[in-house]
């Protein structure tokens, strides 16, 4: 009785193994890229997230710590570095990582990927699949002419934000957000630039264990009736 009350454990132990959860949140220090020119794209800059200023107007939004409101540089509420707004190209585009230096996340079996997204003014939400090599739109930017809070998601006053969850297979993905500048202001006070993200990928364990599991258990049980009846 003793061997198999052991086997059972080691099986209980390992099952829970294959669940896990990756969390996703906006901070300084994640990789972006920048084109040296919003028309052409001929080449690109590359370095860390830094934290912005939001609007005022977000100051009902929601946070959800540690995430924060980033950009490429200071484009934030009355900071330094003023965006042209553009409807052809993103003005950054930034990778969801969790180290600073590897977007990448594996999920080992069937996941859900959670996330909220605000921007300003809008962003698109990707997901590349590295095990397929196929790319995902998971939410298109709200690019209309002439308008900057466009009444959707995602716009840019609260309530205007994605949250979504999508149910993905296993894989290694590759998540990241384009960030585009679309109002007509002239200055950072009143056409400011960030976005702000978190979320989450949790792997559960495929179907088939849980029946292992529950086969085991009641492998265990009749065991232990059997004996109790000899007694």
């Amino acid at each position: 009785m003793k061997k198999y009350f052991a086997a059972l454990v080691m099986l209980l132990a390992v099952i829970p193994a294959t669940a896990g959860t990756i969390t996703f949140y906006s901070q300084a220090g994640l990789y972006y890229s920048v084109p040296s020119t919003n028309v052409n794209y001929p080449t690109y800059t590359t370095g860390p997230t830094v934290v912005v200023t939001p609007s005022p107007a977000w100051a009902s939004a929601p946070v959800s710590p540690p995430a924060q409101w980033i950009s490429y540089g200071p484009t934030g509420y009355s900071q330094s570095l003023w965006q042209a707004p553009s409807l052809i190209n993103p003005a950054v585009t930034i990778w969801a990582d969790t180290d600073g230096s590897t977007p990448t996340f594996v999920a080992n079996g069937p996941n859900l990927l959670s996330l909220t997204v605000y921007a300003d003014d809008t962003a698109g939400v990707f997901l590349w699949d590295n095990t397929t090599s196929t790319l995902t739109e998971l939410q298109p930017p709200l690019l209309n002419v002439g308008t900057t809070c466009s009444g959707g998601v995602i716009g840019c006053t609260p309530g205007e934000q994605l949250t979504a969850t999508w149910s993905l297979p296993a894989g290694s993905y590759t998540l990241y957000f384009t960030d585009y500048q679309l109002g007509n202001g002239l200055t950072t006070l009143d056409n400011p630039m960030g976005l702000l993200f978190w979320g989450s990928d949790t792997t559960t364990p495929e179907p088939g264990a849980f029946l292992l599991v529950g086969g085991g258990l009641l492998a265990l049980g009749g065991l232990l009736r059997r004996k109790l009846v000899r007694q």
